[in-house]
C-alpha cells in the first residue's frame, strides 16, 4: 500500500480566489483574516440557513413536489448513520416571519461585535506588520536558493529510503511563489527525486517485497507527472507493458489492479461494448484475487454511480456479485452489509417485474397486498421528518382525488422512528391511505423491514406499480407521477378536474 500523497501546497501562505488568482498575505495578516472570515462566515451561513430553512418550511416543505430526496450518506463503510435531515430548525413548524426577523437581529448585533473586534486587533498590531513583511521578504531569497538541495537523496536501508520518498511526496512548494511554472517545476523535482531514490533501492538488490513496492512507487510517480507531461505518460505505458510479462504473483496483481482502476474510472467515456468488457474484467479480477480494497472500492463506487438512469440492471449485477463475495468470507459481521447489497439489487431489478409488499399496517393489521391487484398503486417510502417527502403529499392527495375512482391507490412505507411522530403528521394532514409500520420498535426508521428488503437508502422513494402488479416507474414523483397516471388510467373525469 502506498503511503503519503503528492503535496504541492504551501504552509498557510495563500487564500484561494478562484480564477482571479490568489490573495497573498503575511502570516499575521492571514491569521487575522482567517479569524475575521471564520466569524463572518459563521454569521452569514447561520443567517442564510435560517432564511432558507424557514422558506423551505413555509413554502416548499408542504407544497412543492419533486424536491431533492433525503439520503443516507453513502460511504464505503456500511451501516450508515441514521440521522439524515439535520439543521437548526429541522423543518420546524414555527412562524417563518418571526424566525427570519429574529435571525436578522441576532446576526446584525454579532456582526457589529466582530467588526469592532477585528478593527481593534488590526489597529493594535499594524505597526508590527511591515517589519515582519520585510523580514519575510529577506528570508524569501534564502528559501528559494535552498530549494535545489531540498531533495538530496540520503544513504540508508530500503525502509529508510521509502520513508524519504514519503517525505518527498508530502513536501510543499517552498517560498511564496505559487505560479504554474513554479508548481510544475516542484512536481518534476519531486518525481525526479523519487525515481532516483527508487533506482538506488533497486541497485541494492532488495527482497521481493521491496521490489514490488519499488514498482508500485514508480507507477505512482509516473502517474502523478503524466497529468502535465506526455513523456511521463508514455513511460508509464511502457512500464505497464513491460510488467505484463512479469510472472511474480504480487506484480501480476499490481498491474491488474492498475489496469482495472484505469478502465473503471473512465467508465462513462467507454462505449457500450467497452463497458461490458470492463465489467467482466472487474468480475474476473474478483475471481482471480478475491474481494480486496481495489475490487470492493471500484464495485461500490460504480454500483452507486449506475443506480439512476438506464443502467440499473448493471448496478444490480455489481451489488449481487459483491454480496456473493462477502458471503464467501463467512463472517457474521458482514450480515447487514450483505442484506443491504441484496436489497439494493432487488430494488434495481424491479422495473418490468412484480413487486412484493408485505408487513403490518400502522394500525397493527396484516397488510393484504393481493387486495390491490387490478389497481395502479404508488408505493411511497417516506417519513414525516423528511421535507421532500412532505413536499410530495399535496400532489399525491390531488392525484388520488382525480384518479381514485379510476383505480389509483397509495400505499405508504413509513420510516418514522416513533408511532407518535407518524400519527401526529397523519392526523394533521388527514392522510387517507394505508401506511406500513412495524409494531417492533427495532424495525422502525431505516430498519423498516420493507426498506431493508429493497435496500432503500434515500427518501422519498416512490415506485409506481401497474394493474398487473409490475413496476412501471421508479421515480414516480411530481409531474412524472401525474404523467404516468394519465398514461395508465386516462384523463381524469370532469368532476375530478
Amino acid at each position: 500500500m502506498l503511503q503519503g500523497e503528492w503535496s504541492l501546497s504551501g504552509p498557510g501562505t495563500f487564500l484561494p480566489r478562484g480564477r482571479f488568482g490568489c490573495l497573498k498575505l503575511s502570516l499575521v495578516r492571514e491569521t487575522i483574516c482567517m479569524i475575521f472570515c471564520t466569524a463572518l462566515w459563521s454569521v452569514v451561513s447561520n443567517l442564510v440557513r435560517d432564511v432558507v430553512q424557514t422558506l423551505l418550511d413555509v413554502t416548499i416543505g408542504r407544497r412543492t413536489p419533486g424536491l431533492v430526496p433525503c439520503r443516507i450518506p453513502v460511504a464505503v463503510q456500511p451501516k450508515p448513520p441514521r440521522r439524515i435531515c439535520s439543521g437548526r430548525h429541522a423543518f420546524s413548524e414555527r412562524d417563518g416571519l418571526s424566525t427570519i426577523t429574529s435571525g436578522l437581529k441576532r446576526s446584525r448585533s454579532f456582526t457589529g461585535v466582530i467588526l469592532l473586534l477585528a478593527a481593534t486587533i488590526t489597529a493594535c498590531i499594524t505597526p508590527r506588520l511591515n517589519a515582519q513583511d520585510n523580514a519575510a521578504e529577506t528570508k524569501k531569497a534564502d528559501v528559494e536558493t535552498k530549494s535545489e538541495d531540498l531533495f538530496t537523496i540520503p544513504d540508508g536501508t530500503a525502509e529508510e529510503l521509502f520513508q524519504f520518498i514519503n517525505t518527498v511526496k508530502q513536501t510543499p512548494l517552498p517560498g511564496t511563489d505559487r505560479s504554474r511554472e513554479k508548481t510544475i517545476a516542484h512536481l518534476k523535482a519531486q518525481v525526479a527525486a523519487v525515481l532516483a531514490t527508487l533506482d538506488k533501492i533497486d541497485a541494492a538488490k532488495p527482497d521481493e517485497a521491496a521490489q514490488v513496492k519499488v514498482i508500485q512507487e514508480r507507477m505512482s510517480a509516473y502517474q502523478a507527472l503524466a497529468q502535465i507531461d506526455d513523456a511521463a505518460a508514455a513511460k508509464l505505458k511502457e512500464l505497464i507493458a513491460s510488467l505484463e510479462k512479469d510472472e511474480r504473483p504480487a506484480v501480476t496483481r499490481l498491474v491488474s489492479s492498475f489496469q482495472l482502476r484505469s478502465q473503471i474510472q473512465n467508465w462513462f467515456q467507454l462505449t457500450n461494448e467497452q463497458q461490458t468488457v470492463a465489467l467482466q474484467k472487474l468480475f474476473d479480477y474478483m475471481d482471480r484475487f478475491g474481494l480486496d480494497s481495489t475490487s470492493y472500492g471500484l464495485s461500490t463506487a460504480l454500483g452507486e454511480a449506475l443506480e439512476d438512469g438506464d443502467m440499473m440492471s448493471t448496478s444490480a449485477k455489481i451489488y449481487t456479485r459483491l454480496a456473493t463475495e462477502l458471503r464467501k468470507a463467512n463472517n457474521p459481521e458482514y450480515g447487514p452489509d450483505i442484506a443491504s447489497l441484496e436489497g439494493k439489487a432487488r430494488r434495481l431489478n424491479l422495473p418490468g417485474n412484480f413487486m412484493d409488499v408485505m408487513g403490518t399496517t400502522a394500525e397493527g393489521e396484516k397488510f393484504d397486498w393481493a387486495a390491490y391487484r387490478g389497481k395502479v398503486v404508488l408505493v411511497d417510502f417516506w417519513a414525516s421528518w423528511c421535507g421532500p417527502c412532505r413536499g410530495e403529499i399535496p400532489n399525491m392527495k390531488a392525484q388520488l382525488e382525480k384518479y381514485g375512482d379510476k383505480g389509483f391507490a397509495i400505499v405508504g412505507i413509513n420510516l418514522d422512528n416513533t408511532k407518535e411522530e407518524y400519527q401526529r403528521y397523519v392526523d394533521r394532514e388527514k392522510l387517507a391511505w394505508v401506511n406500513l409500520m412495524s409494531p417492533n420498535e427495532n424495525e422502525r426508521g431505516w430498519d423498516n423491514p420493507m426498506a431493508v428488503h429493497y435496500g432503500i437508502s434515500g427518501i422519498p422513494t416512490a415506485i409506481l406499480v401497474d394493474r398487473e402488479g409490475k413496476v412501471v416507474e421508479m421515480e414516480a414523483r411530481g409531474e412524472q407521477l401525474n404523467m404516468m397516471l394519465e398514461k395508465l388510467l386516462g384523463p381524469p373525469s370532469e368532476e375530478a378536474k
